[in-house]
């Protein structure tokens, strides 16, 4: 039986971040000001996020695709899906489950035999496969626990003395290895939990022995439980198979209450550590639960661990450390109101959060990892509809005689894939590369955002975005290289478009100005000074706009953010100011850039013919003796 002894309780001291809500649809206009007003003043400029509508399949941030349809899975509606690395098992109503490989193809069809004196099959409630055995958990609706072998299709063991009512929650221990057997967690209806010891008999088959931890009477009911993951370099956690629950008291009267308990399972079931239930969750409602292995920074670094809790509209971010001498730490590290409910939660990466609301709505969280700094950041992006209706379960009547549902076993992530039961189909959410994500917004001439979104990948390449739309489900670091390489074809493409060419080609000064103000401004974000004096240059020129240019290129040299110029920008402004007679803007410029020695004979001479005295001068402090004359 769970002990609580040596429980501390988690501070809960973190101020709430601000509800989520839908950006504002902010005009190109609107966008470019911002930025130019930003610079002007020093401040970097604030971008729109790309919005994420769902179209059809896919959107600009996420690919949606049907895993499987109903009429493929001929065995009857799914009622129960669990995510290998390499293998998805989808369970029935018909209590048949069907195994894939995630290139769609059937690996295995699992038949349990039919219960004594029934002519059906008990419907799948939950499932587990084991990711160091061949082996698969099955969890009937009667409670009946089965352990097979799914490659050979072998029924291994049959526990029907474990639970009394239907399964909802299925876990393997693998930090805990044995040569003959495995450790397993299960949870039912009644909020009970137990541990499951299942080993080989020296006289053949296998025996299983029960370790109660919560009964769901005295100690509480387990609404909902996850299995810490194997962490990174901590043989110590790794030996201690944690797990994490949320429970309901409805006496309030036992050790647990309604809380998150973080709890080491083995030897002996005990609390770690506890945090009280949100003031903001109704009674009755199911919480969510989630982990994720988090990185080491360096050898002498804690291990780490983060445990996202939905419950109802609020979600907190806990993480747990391990230090190399066996010291652990908990620290709630970001809350935040979601405002609807939530029904699942999920890391898709280390830098990602996905939530589901029960009416169908989908958000993806970016969530920016601070190893330094005992905090994390939650970003928020555009909401979603989720595209299947979820399949979800009776789960238990609240103390209020509510009937309650859950969402436990339909979704599953694996590999930065999610996976979700829907009635119909089982479809599968995963993120767009980077390019594709930026090609999706292009081919839909969404170029504001597209370009915003290059923006975005580069400063995060850089290491100078914070919890921005780039860290989301990222499956690698971005190269700014790359991004480099790309982002000229883009902002070419938007040069010749129709709407672009409009607007260069008419005759309203300002608003050619700001579509120069804003290409200059893009090319110098991302570095791209031969793209923007070569290419952009020649096409404004060829469009009659060159003095225009030139013009808007000025100041970025006066306050110092292009210290230098090619030939070809810098005979394009001699001319320039000599046509129009404003040599001495030409000397404001030559005071600013730094001039290669090259350059400086031509540029000496032109100072003397114009009399530019105070460039001269300026140049020739620079120039070699051979280059000076007096």
């Amino acid at each position: 039986m769970l002990a609580p002894a040596g429980v501390d309780t988690l501070p809960l001291d973190l101020p709430l971040q601000q509800p989520l809500h839908e950006d504002l649809n902010i005009r190109a206009t609107q966008r470019i000001a911002s930025m130019l007003n930003a610079v002007e003043n020093g401040a970097k400029p604030s971008r729109p996020r790309a919005r994420a509508r769902v179209q059809s399949t896919s959107t600009e941030l996420l690919s949606i695709d049907t895993f499987v349809s109903r009429e493929e899975i001929a065995e009857g509606p799914a009622s129960a899906i669990a995510v290998h690395s390499k293998f998805v098992a989808i369970g029935t109503t018909a209590g048949i489950v069907v195994i894939y490989d995630y290139f769609r193809a059937e690996r295995a069809k699992i038949v349990p035999p039919l219960p004594k004196g029934s002519s059906e099959r008990v419907p799948v409630s939950t499932l587990c496969m084991s990711e160091q055995h061949e082996w698969l958990m099955i969890g009937l609706a009667d409670g009946v626990i089965q352990i097979w072998d799914w490659v050979k299709g072998e029924l291994l063991h049959t526990a029907a003395d474990v639970h009394s009512c239907t399964l909802v929650h299925a876990g393997f221990l693998e930090q805990v290895v044995m040569d003959k057997g495995q450790w397993l967690v299960t949870g039912d209806q009644n909020g009970a939990v137990n541990t499951l010891k299942v080993e080989k008999r020296w006289i053949g088959g296998y025996k299983h022995e029960k370790n109660v931890v919560v009964d769901g009477v005295n100690s509480g009911r387990v609404l909902s439980l996850a299995m810490m993951p194997e962490l990174q370099d901590s043989v110590v956690m790794n030996s201690m198979a944690v797990m994490a629950v949320c429970t309901e008291d409805p006496d309030r009267v036992t050790e647990l209450g309604a809380q998150t308990a973080i709890v080491h399972l083995l030897p002996t079931p005990r609390i770690l550590r506890q945090a009280p239930r949100p003031n903001t969750v109704r009674e009755g409602t199911v919480p969510y639960l989630a982990w994720l292995q988090g990185a080491k920074e360096h050898e002498d670094t804690d291990s780490m661990a983060y445990l996202a809790i939905g419950w109802g509209t609020t979600l907190d971010v806990v993480r747990l450390s391990c230090s190399i001498d066996a010291q652990m730490t908990f620290s709630l590290v970001a809350r935040m109101q979601c405002g609807w409910h939530m029904c699942g939660v999920s890391f898709m990466s280390n830098d990602s959060l996905l939530i589901m609301g029960s009416q169908r709505q989908m958000r993806i969280l970016g969530f920016r990892p601070v190893h330094q700094v005992d905090s994390r950041r939650l970003t928020e992006m555009d909401p979603m509809d989720i595209p299947v209706m979820v399949v979800k379960h009776p789960y238990y009547v609240s103390m209020y005689g509510e009937p309650q549902h859950s969402f436990h076993n339909s979704l599953g992530t694996s590999n930065h894939v999610l996976f979700l039961l829907g009635f119909d189909q089982v479809v599968t959410v995963k993120v767009l590369s980077w390019n594709s994500r930026v090609d999706a917004l292009v081919a839909s001439h969404r170029w504001t955002e597209a370009l915003n979104l290059l923006l975005e990948f580069y400063e995060h390449s850089e290491g100078r975005s914070e919890g921005s739309i780039a860290g989301v489900m990222r499956n690698r670091p971005l190269c700014s290289e790359e991004i480099r390489a790309v982002a000229p074809d883009v902002f070419e493409a938007y040069l010749q478009a129709e709407e672009t060419m409009r607007i260069a080609s008419s005759t309203s000064k300002p608003e050619i100005e700001l579509l120069i103000q804003e290409s200059v401004h893009f090319c110098l974000r991302l570095h791209l000074i031969d793209f923007l004096c070569i290419d952009m240059m020649e096409h404004f020129a060829k469009l009659g706009h060159l003095a225009l240019f030139l013009e808007v290129l000025e100041p970025f040299v006066l306050d110092n953010t292009l210290t230098s110029l090619p030939p070809n920008v810098m005979k394009a402004y001699v001319d320039e100011f000599t046509a129009t007679c404003k040599m001495r803007r030409m000397e404001l410029l030559l005071l600013n850039l730094s001039i290669s020695e090259d350059e400086l004979p031509a540029l000496q001479d032109l100072c003397t013919d114009h009399g530019l005295h105070a460039a001269f001068l300026h140049l020739s402090s620079k120039a070699p003796v051979s280059y000076t004359h007096l």
